[in-house]
């Protein structure tokens, strides 16, 4: 069986003040079949604290603007998604009557 290793994951925890509050790595082993390079899974390690100050070049300036306007739009989400329950639920009591 051949395996190869791959980094799976990098979260960055962040704070409402766009610091980095925390990150941690996830690395991963692919599993192959040598005869018939049949795919046998993929098996994840332990997650492994990253020190925040070695992440923090992956976040810029732009990455801070952009999760201000994905928190936003979500709370645009909510708040349209609420207007069309009252509007869904006044239709339905008019239909009633």
């Amino acid at each position: 069986m051949a395996q190869t290793r791959f980094l799976y994951e990098v979260l960055i925890r962040g704070t409402k003040d766009g610091q980095i509050a925390g990150a941690h790595q996830v690395w991963a082993q692919s599993i192959t079949d040598d005869v018939t390079g049949a795919d046998l899974g993929v098996v994840l390690g332990p997650a492994t604290v990253l020190n925040p100050a070695d992440v923090k070049s992956l976040i810029d300036a732009s990455f801070v603007g952009l999760s201000n306007q994905i928190a936003a739009l979500q709370a645009d989400k909510r708040e349209l998604s609420s207007q069309l329950d009252a509007v869904q639920q006044a239709l339905s009591e008019a239909l009633q009557t």
